[in-house]
């Protein structure tokens, strides 16, 4: 079953139950009242007994009614009216909590299917590809970040920030204040974005002071990380954010990903 279709089924379900409780609220509550008021209207009727009226052989065949108090039945008349005033009251505010109970029911089915619909059709920024544009004594010195829309409408006011790292202990996020880009751009479906970064943007002369080295040695840990901000055609925020590790496996060093700072929100 289509997920957009449940909640209007839910919604006539809940309408179809409702008919059927209140029906049969207001049918036990009109019962009594209409039983007693035709035992009443059956005593009534019926002729009261003379003086010259001679019992009949068979009590069932008895036409008279002797033994009529009219001011007793018609007190207990007006008994069963509030018996039945105090159940009609009783099924209209059954049926309003069930109409309230529908309503609310139902708009939170209608607003789970909008926020159903609205994480299908959002933008997705996704990283699709790291590359290193270059390499300086098997250090990796600069990246390309590919980023796609995922998402099924455009991505708006994209901004990027990108940078690296260099520590000996764990990583410390800082950013450099040439790490954003200029531009500020939109994408649609499927379209990619492409943003660099350069070690000797934040660290100038790694080479000659002996970073690269230190970075190829073991001694300090280099980082590429990045950030996308950007809003959804519902005007929502999102972020997207990747961070890679270079990591050396015998005579190269790889970018790996982080177990930490990779998310899409």
């Amino acid at each position: 079953m289509d997920k957009y279709v449940w909640p209007f089924i839910v919604l006539i379900l809940g309408i179809f139950v409702i008919s059927g409780v209140v029906q049969s609220l207001r049918e036990w509550a009109d019962h009594g009242s209409d039983a007693y008021y035709s035992q009443y209207h059956a005593q009534a009727a019926l002729p009261p007994c003379g003086p010259a009226q001679q019992e009949p052989p068979n009590p069932q065949e008895h036409t008279c009614n002797s033994s009529t108090d009219y001011g007793a039945l018609d007190l207990a008349v007006q008994n069963e009216m509030a018996i039945a005033a105090q159940k009609q009251l009783f099924v209209t505010g059954v049926e309003l909590a069930l109409i309230f109970t529908t309503i609310v029911v139902g708009g939170i089915a209608l607003r789970q299917a909008r926020d159903i619909s609205r994480r299908e059709l959002r933008a997705y920024l996704s990283v699709v590809q790291i590359d290193e544009t270059e390499t300086t004594g098997g250090v990796p010195t600069a990246v390309a970040v590919y980023v796609k829309n995922a998402g099924k409408t455009p991505a708006i006011g994209i901004r990027t920030f990108i940078d690296c790292m260099i520590e000996r202990g764990e990583f410390v996020e800082k950013w450099h204040e040439s790490t954003q880009f200029d531009a500020v751009v939109s994408i649609g479906p499927e379209q990619p974005l492409r943003c660099t970064n350069h070690l000797s943007e934040k660290y100038p002369n790694a080479a000659a002071r002996g970073i690269l080295r230190d970075i190829w040695e073991g001694r300090t840990n280099l980082w590429y990380y990045a950030t996308w901000v950007y809003r959804d055609i519902y005007g929502e925020a999102a972020v997207t954010r990747v961070r890679v590790k270079a990591e050396r496996n015998g005579d190269v060093m790889l970018l790996q990903v982080c177990e930490s700072g990779n998310d899409i929100t």
